[in-house]
């Protein structure tokens, strides 16, 4: 089981045990506690084949803005894992005008259950412009297993969003 209080600005791999410098599993974020990755990638990512997971967001998790022309990272992308958020889960904000914006949550296999907000990221209206078709994030992208949701899981609002899930 491994707990985040404070902030931490990169992305967070877990998975059982404590695998190469990474997060175990559960994993918990505090309310005090912050997942703001670095440039288009990921907030919270399940290593590679590892399969019950558990994740529980009171806090912020946050994909990446995108680099320039780049879309915005996903906020939480797990697969056989359980996700309970009563925090703010964020896809990163679009890049530029040509950019899509990262999804919120894209899980696979996966419970999820939210008490608070999901939002994809925002896309390239932000700018002024929305070019070649560039889209808001998914708030949330489920193949296979559950949801149980108690408020809107959306595209950013007010941000020009163009979908929602």
């Amino acid at each position: 089981m491994s707990q985040i209080t404070g902030t931490v600005n990169h992305t967070v791999e877990i998975a059982p045990g404590h695998p190469r410098g990474g997060y175990g599993s559960p994993l918990t974020v505090t309310s005090t506690g912050a997942v703001l990755a670095a440039t288009g990638t990921v907030g919270v990512d399940g290593l590679a084949g590892a399969s019950g997971l558990g994740l529980t967001n009171h806090g912020v998790i946050a994909g990446g803005t995108g680099a320039e022309y780049g879309s915005g990272g996903g906020g939480v992308e797990l697969s056989q894992a359980s996700v309970y958020n009563n925090g703010y889960i964020y896809g990163g904000h679009a890049g530029s005008t040509y950019s899509d914006g990262g999804t919120g949550v894209d899980l696979t296999n996966c419970t999820l259950v939210n008490t608070l907000a999901i939002y994809g990221g925002d896309d390239a209206a932000r700018y002024g412009a929305n070019l070649l078709g560039a889209h808001a994030g998914v708030g949330a992208y489920l193949s296979g297993g559950t949801a149980d949701s108690s408020t809107a899981v959306t595209a950013q609002p007010g941000m020009g969003a163009t979908r929602s899930t």
